[in-house]
């Protein structure tokens, strides 16, 4: 801070002029203009994330209704024949599944991924849960 001295007379007191208190105002202002427009900035940018946010759901949602229309085609198809193929997407694991069966006694010849690799992609996902506190 910068002091001004003044003195009028020899016998008069000295009187102090703080020049410092109006500095501090204009910064103060200028500090308040960039918080607010910084607090623009950083609204419009949660702005734009939340409409990348629903479009990326709107798309992904179009994405899974084609595939659940797709594994039903496929599995329409597949089923003729003695040896039926059926195409399917685990809910917990979010994995592909391909079974293939045998049409006349309902018997499960082969399973991708395999009922262990399925059952520990499960667990993994319970143990998220349990870590993470959230669905990630």
């Amino acid at each position: 801070m910068s002091e001004l001295n003044i003195t009028a007379s020899p016998s008069a007191k000295a009187v102090k002029a703080d020049t410092g208190s109006s500095e501090v105002r204009g910064e103060s202002a200028v500090a308040t203009g960039r918080a607010e427009q910084a607090a623009q900035s950083l609204q419009q940018v949660n702005s734009r994330i939340l409409e990348q946010r629903s479009r990326s759901a709107a798309t992904m949602e179009g994405i899974r209704e084609r595939l659940d229309a797709a594994i039903q085609t496929l599995n329409e198809r597949m089923a003729k024949g003695p040896k039926k193929l059926s195409f399917s997407v685990d809910e917990v694991s979010n994995r592909y599944l391909v079974v293939v069966t045998d049409q006349r006694n309902g018997e499960v010849i082969r399973q991708v991924p395999a009922e262990a690799v399925l059952r520990v992609a499960h667990n993994i996902e319970a143990l998220k849960g349990v870590l993470f506190d959230k669905v990630l």
